[in-house]
């Protein structure tokens, strides 16, 4: 036999007859083919219509390899995925009921071709039962081949075909014929049995395609006839089938062909003789099987040259295998394919196209002006909501999908801007450009610079407006701040009006020790390590036995006394003049580069007055320091023993506490407080790195009070700490340390770094060449703290909460000068 493809017809034969047999249906898995034993058994591994070609019998076998069988299946089933392809918008490809329509349109239309080409078509089916299936499947060939009425006629007309082919669009009405490829066990040896079977399903053939109305009494109505008075239904056993499955029955007969045993002769025909029969009524009368009144009429029907029939179908199979267009959202209808066999798709489509406008009206009740995306999601899950419980099918993603765009839409005219703050809150304005400022609507309550003023500020979005803007607005209503005596802090100058940010490229490394430091321990190194100046471990409580050691002034031991330099020129260091028309982008710390200074001071340093201000009976005053919690409104007395080093230009002033004994020594008494402030608006002062300050009057142990103020100097202080006020969860930062100075030639210095953070530089007030801040004598001094810090990477985060925070200000911290 010679094979070809129905898409490539070549001049395969000179016949001026040739009958056409189309062979459509199922086949169970791993069989040869549906055609055997009519042609070879080959496997074919393509879908699509396989033509081969009889010469000696001038027949043309048309085998349509659909994925109606099982093999073909199977690998569909294999690669299903969401790759797949679809006709159908929006639809989950990987679902089995949209590939199912799919593959059912995909086979109907080569079904279709093959009756329309065809004189006898065999419906191939793996059991003796009929599948009431292929009823739709009937009904929806019809219906595509009146939908495709006018291109065929078109088609035919521009190839050339005869007058009766132009009328009817075919040259007969095919004849289907029924093979059940296995009879029922029990009826394999009884011919009698067998026979009485097909016709019973003849019957009952017929009875469903005329209540069905698939066939009528007119067979040019019809896609196909059935024979009024012969055999129609053939059903083979599984001796000489060629099933490759059967194992047992070749090696029966391979046996017996070796013992010489005759095979016993079968009083039952074959399919190939049952399918003769047919064939020979076509080849010499053709077939007439209209039935009723229009029995006696010709039915028309024609036997074709190979050669027209060739350019017949070369002019059909473009219409008939067209593909099917894309069906779109708006749609209601799609071709007749799809609405007689994806009725699954159909219902899901309709029921989705009835629930996404209840879904987006659930979507949009009750919606404000303008909302955030929080309150969308919560929207969309709501609305998604209302889809998952009503709609069904294999469209039910795509109308998630479609709804979530919707809903995205919607929110686009409405969202609001959103942009987090420095603390985390998002603008509440609606989506706005750079030309308008940003606003939480978060306001907290906040301490001028001096303390004496309560204030309201905005949620900051910016540094400047954290650490200067506001505390500029501040100053100007508390009306005492500008006209305090204060330190300024080196700030960029600039000298041109064109300056610009400096590019500060690097990532920020901390020293390891600086690491260490940061872990809340408190640790300092030996005083041997130290290049000069102070440190904690010196710092001791005052006493008499002080005063009273006759020690020389350098001895080793004295370890409780501090030593007070005067002020020396150190040596001379090569320093870069800061630079005038490039300023630091972030604030200035220990590793910014030299010469480069900020556009603006994040820090305060003030002096309320004299040291008379404060009394350590009555704490703070709520009148100069409002806004304290009860009984925290106090700072730790430290006194501290001071050794002099220019003995020559010392003389015990009256106003000093020196108490007898050396000249060269004395105790001072200083006042310090570590303040910290809530978004409240609530200020306490702190003890120790650990606890609240808890009153004036309380027993400060052992040592007394000027112990616990040489502890506090020397500890490192926390950046953030839990405030006593209720949420417990709301954290306070440390954002003034209070100085109250002694009334001495001895001058207290502040070197104050804080590093808020582990991986962040540590932040300074000013550059470190400049050395420690010195403050005047009996004098009441506050250092304001950055409100948030930065660097050139931006902002630092600040905590949620205070659970494993290592943010401290560092040590040391205090230092006394001559």
């Amino acid at each position: 036999m010679k094979e070809f493809s129905i898409n490539d017809i070549p001049e395969f034969s000179n016949k001026d007859r040739i009958v056409v047999v189309g062979v459509i249906g199922k086949s169970p898995y791993r069989y040869p083919n549906k055609a055997t034993p009519l042609v070879p058994s080959e496997l074919f591994s393509q879908n699509g219509i396989q033509c081969l070609w009889d010469e000696r019998q001038s027949v043309l076998y048309l085998h349509a390899v659909t994925y109606f069988d099982t093999n073909r299946l199977c690998e569909l089933a294999n690669n299903l995925s969401e790759n797949s392809n679809s006709t159908v918008k929006d639809a989950d490809a990987a679902h089995w009921l949209v590939a199912s329509g799919e593959l059912a349109i995909e086979s109907c239309k080569a079904f279709a071709l093959l009756f329309h080409l065809c004189h006898i078509v065999i419906l191939s089916s793996p059991t003796p039962v009929f599948d009431v299936g292929y009823l739709q499947l009937f009904k929806a060939i019809d219906a595509y081949r009146n939908e495709l009425t006018g291109p065929i006629t078109t088609a035919l007309i521009e190839a050339g075909v005869s007058d009766a082919w132009e009328a009817r669009g075919r040259f007969c009405c095919p004849r289907l014929l029924f093979h059940f490829r296995r009879a029922p066990t029990p009826l394999r040896k009884n011919p009698m049995a067998l026979k009485r079977l097909e016709h019973a399903i003849e019957d009952q053939i017929y009875f469903i395609l005329r209540k069905s109305r698939v066939i009528t009494n007119v067979c040019v109505k019809s896609s196909f006839a059935i024979p009024k008075n012969e055999e129609f239904v053939y059903i083979s056993t599984e001796e000489g089938t060629g099933n490759a499955r059967d194992m047992s029955t070749l090696v029966r007969g391979l046996v017996q062909m070796c013992s010489g045993i005759q095979p016993e002769a079968s009083s039952r025909q074959t399919f190939a003789q049952f399918l003769q029969m047919h064939l020979d009524v076509a080849f010499e009368q053709g077939f007439n099987d209209n039935v009723g009144k229009y029995a006696m009429s010709t039915s028309f029907f024609e036997l074709p040259s190979a050669k027209s029939w060739r350019t017949r179908a070369q002019a059909l199979v473009p219409i008939y295998m067209k593909e099917s267009p894309t069906l779109s959202d708006d749609q209601d209808n799609g071709d007749a394919l799809f609405d007689a066999l994806a009725t699954d798709v159909r219902f899901s489509k309709a029921r989705c196209a009835k629930v996404l406008p209840i879904a987006q009206a659930s979507y949009a009740e009750g919606l404000p002006s303008h909302y955030s995306s929080q309150h969308h999601n919560h929207k969309v899950n709501i609305a998604l909501g209302v889809v998952e419980a009503m709609a069904r099918g294999p469209l039910a993603g795509g109308a998630r999908s479609r709804l979530r765009a919707a809903c995205a839409a919607t929110w686009k005219t409405r969202r609001l801007c959103e942009a987090p703050s420095l603390t985390s809150h998002p603008c509440i304005n609606p989506d706005h450009d750079g030309s308008k400022d940003h606003s939480s609507g978060v306001r907290y309550i906040s301490v001028c610079n001096c303390g004496r003023s309560k204030c309201s500020r905005d949620d900051p979005y910016t540094v400047k407006a954290a650490n200067f803007t506001f505390y500029s607005h501040a100053a100007e209503e508390c009306g005492v701040c500008n006209t305090l005596q204060g330190i300024e802090f080196p700030v960029f100058q600039p000298s041109t009006p064109s300056f610009r940010a400096a590019s500060v490229k690097g990532v920020i490394e901390e020293a390891p020790e600086r690491a260490e430091r940061c872990d809340g321990s408190g640790d300092s190194p030996d005083v041997d390590q130290r290049s000069e100046g102070w440190s904690p471990d010196e710092l001791s409580p005052g006493s008499a036995k002080d005063d009273e050691d006759d020690e020389p002034p350098c001895s080793g031991d004295a370890l409780n006394v501090m030593p007070v330099r005067g002020e020396t020129v150190s040596a001379k260091v090569i320093s870069r003049q800061p630079s005038t028309t490039e300023y630091l982008p972030g604030m200035l710390h220990t590793n910014s580069p030299a010469g480069l200074l900020p556009a603006f001071s994040s820090w305060s340093l003030v002096c309320l007055g004299l040291s008379s201000l404060y009394s350590h009976s009555l704490g703070l005053p709520e009148h100069l320091q409002p806004g304290f919690l009860p009984h925290t409104n106090y700072l730790l007395p430290w006194d501290c023993a001071v050794r002099m080093e220019h003995a020559n230009i010392w003389r015990t002033s009256s106003r000093g506490r020196g108490k007898g004994g050396s000249q060269h020594n004395l105790t001072v008494k200083i006042f310090i407080g570590f303040e910290y402030e809530c978004p409240r608006g609530h200020r306490f002062m702190m003890s120790s790195p650990d606890s609240v300050m808890s009153g004036g009057g309380v027993s400060w142990g052992r040592d007394g009070a000027g112990a616990a103020g040489a502890r506090l100097a020397a500890s490192e202080m926390p950046i953030y700490a839990p405030c006593v006020c209720r949420p417990n969860t709301m954290l306070a930062q440390l954002m003034r340390l209070h100085v109250v100075t002694p009334k001495s030639s001895v001058h207290v210095t502040l070197s104050p770094k804080v590093q808020p953070a582990l991986g962040v530089p540590t932040f300074v007030p000013r550059p470190e060449s400049e050395g420690p801040i010195k403050l005047s004598s009996a004098a009441y001094w506050i250092l304001r703290l950055p409100y948030i810090y930065s660097d050139e990477r931006g902002p630092v985060p600040r905590p949620r909460n205070a659970a494993g925070y290592m943010g401290y200000m560092l040590t040391p911290l205090f230092g006394l000068q001559e």
